[in-house]
């Protein structure tokens, strides 16, 4: 009977343990997601480029290295894309840990309430009233 209390003990610790951390991680992700997608803008813009600049190179370098020039494309981008991602996501969290803005995805700014009410001078007591 005892092993069944300390098993549902360890169980409610680890449900409670994987709760945290999915709560932790769901920002992360998304932070991850963005920078991945712009790993891949530019990785695509690189690519486009290398491809209309300097065709005849990369063919050359390509039958050079025994390899077509599409498998060569390939591993270029995902390498771009993932330096690119990696780096971007990195310096997101570093900014966003230091309070300095970071990538702030879907949230909405608060509109400005009304100012302040301003006290009269005397800090608001007056010696007859509230």
């Amino acid at each position: 009977m005892n092993h069944y209390i300390a098993g549902a003990v360890w169980a409610g610790l680890v449900i409670a343990l994987l709760e945290l951390v999915q709560a932790a991680a769901v920002h992360h992700l998304r932070r991850f997601g963005a920078c991945a997608l712009g790993g891949i803008a530019v990785a695509a813009g690189v690519g486009v480029t290398a491809l209309v600049k300097r065709h005849k190179q990369l063919a050359a370098s390509a039958a050079a290295g025994h390899e077509t020039l599409p498998h060569l494309m390939t591993v270029v981008m995902v390498t771009i894309a993932v330096l690119v991602t990696v780096v971007v996501y990195i310096i997101a969290t570093l900014r966003a840990r230091r309070g300095g803005g970071g990538m702030r995805m879907g949230r909405r700014r608060r509109m400005p309430g009304p100012p302040p009410r301003m006290l009269p001078p005397g800090g608001g007591f007056y010696p007859g009233g509230f």
